[in-house]
């Protein structure tokens, strides 16, 4: 077998632009989500390998805004490798790990 060629990936995350209550705060568009890292697993993957990144995404807000994440996808170019979707609300300061296959 012989490696992959790099390939540059980018992972998306939407989130929802609309307001969405939760407990005593209300998500808003206005949340600090991002991409804090990314882990590839395996590490060095072979041509025809299935490969796990799993990215960790947070939430800055300092408030009380919470963020709902609608989808997040894995891209090489325009093309979509992987997606997944309605992965609920990320608190103030919080995290959530989404492990995406190709």
């Amino acid at each position: 077998m012989t490696d992959r060629p790099p390939v540059v990936l980018v992972v998306a995350v939407v989130v929802a632009a609309s307001a969405v209550p939760l407990g005593a705060g209300v998500a808003s568009a206005e949340s600090q989500v991002v991409v804090q890292s990314v882990v590839v697993d395996p590490s060095t993957p072979r041509v025809g390998e299935d490969v796990t990144i799993t990215a960790t995404i947070r939430n800055f807000e300092s408030g009380s805004a919470a963020a709902r994440i609608n989808q997040v996808s894995l891209r090489s170019g325009v093309t979509t490798l992987a997606t997944t979707s309605d992965l609920g609300t990320l608190g103030t300061g919080g995290t959530i790990e989404v492990p995406l296959t190709t």
